[in-house]
């Protein structure tokens, strides 16, 4: 898979931690599937109605970026 590739490389740049990619492109799929495959569920815990889907669709497109650069970055202990 490409993105197996692209994480290696990062891994490789010391862009990524080092992390297993395999381990990271299952929980890319993960994070992302559940929201869709628990929906009602997800929708109730979090009170939300079908008028607020898309806003809430925006912002979680950017948390799930947010969440895996911020936890594969390559962190500065300076």
């Amino acid at each position: 898979f490409k993105i197996l590739e692209i994480i290696q490389d990062g891994i490789s740049n010391k862009v990524f931690r080092d992390v297993d990619p395999r381990q990271v492109l299952l929980s890319i799929i993960a994070i992302n599937l559940f929201y869709f495959l628990g929906k009602p569920m997800a929708q109730a815990m979090l009170e939300l109605n079908n008028e607020d889907e898309e806003r809430f669709l925006t912002e979680r497109k950017e948390s799930v970026i947010d969440l895996f650069l911020y936890g594969l970055v390559e962190r500065n202990e300076e």
